[in-house]
């Protein structure tokens, strides 16, 4: 169980720092740009929880978690196939322990079948190189 949660730690890590690498700051003399999850429906004010901060996201569902990450080991897959066993055994990791019915609730839900195809899109974006440099193992 503990391999597992550092699998899923390792791989979330990587997404997350991948994702970041795009990222760019935003001067702070800029007001920020009002999104659905921190402003009043009909408005283009920021909701303030009452210490003044903005509310926590909401969680993400499993279909949505889960489908990007096999979306993102399909994708890996794809343009490495020389770590294929790697990427279905960090898939078989995520799902141990679940059953067979649960894993296919959750990857017949919209959820992951939305996660799935956004994350499919956006790796498809990536230059060829980079996409193999990144599917590779560091």
């Amino acid at each position: 169980m503990l391999k597992k949660y550092f699998v899923v730690c390792g791989l979330g890590a990587f997404l997350f720092t991948s994702m970041l690498s795009h990222a760019r700051a935003v001067p702070s003399t800029q007001n920020p740009v009002p999104t659905p999850s921190n402003r009043v429906l009909g408005t283009s004010h920021p909701v303030k929880g009452p210490l003044g901060f903005a509310p926590a996201p909401a969680i993400p569902s499993a279909g949505t978690i889960i489908g990007s990450l096999e979306g993102t080991l399909a994708f890996c897959t794809s343009v490495n196939p020389q770590g294929a066993a790697g990427y279905n055994l960090i898939d078989q990791l995520i799902t141990n322990g679940q059953s067979a019915g649960a894993v296919a609730q959750v990857r017949s839900s919209n959820a992951y079948e939305i996660a799935y195809g956004q994350i499919t899109k956006q790796l498809r974006a990536y230059p060829r190189a980079r996409a193999i440099a990144e599917c590779k193992p560091h």
